[in-house]
């Protein structure tokens, strides 16, 4: 019995069809189809996107979805990774993000308050120098 990889590639092979030809026409990426081909479980996303992504093919160049999708759960098996999403990438970046936005306001309350204490230095000096020419007539 083939793997889903096997199988998929099997079908995909018999209509003549490259991982740039579908990548072209589903928008799925053609490195998650070779990772897929591969049996590459581990950099997939998770089943319920696999699953999407094995129904859209199927319908789009005439393969047989229900055995795709079964194929899937057998090389699934019961740890789905349904319970264990991988941490996103755009959620990581928007935390980077937030940090670099953070520092730079930290940065710029800094600037902004050395500027008011060389503004209020500069204004005692003013004051001092004025009060000092008032004694002298």
């Amino acid at each position: 019995m083939p793997t889903l990889g096997e199988y998929f590639k099997q079908e995909r092979e018999k209509r003549g069809i490259s991982l740039k030809d579908i990548e072209k026409q589903t928008k799925i990426s053609a490195q998650t189809l070779k990772f897929l081909e591969e049996g590459r479980f581990d950099v997939l996303p998770p089943k319920t996107f696999l699953k999407g992504f094995l129904r859209v093919i199927a319908k789009e160049y005439g393969m047989d979805e229900r055995e795709l999708v079964r194929l899937l759960e057998r090389a699934l098996g019961p740890n789905n990774r349904e319970e264990e999403p991988r941490p996103s990438l755009e959620k990581n970046a928007r935390i980077k993000r937030f940090i670099v936005l953070g520092i730079g306001i930290l940065l710029l309350l800094l600037l902004i308050a050395g500027g008011l204490a060389l503004c209020s230095t500069e204004q005692k000096e003013n004051s001092k120098t004025a009060t000092a020419s008032q004694d002298i007539k």
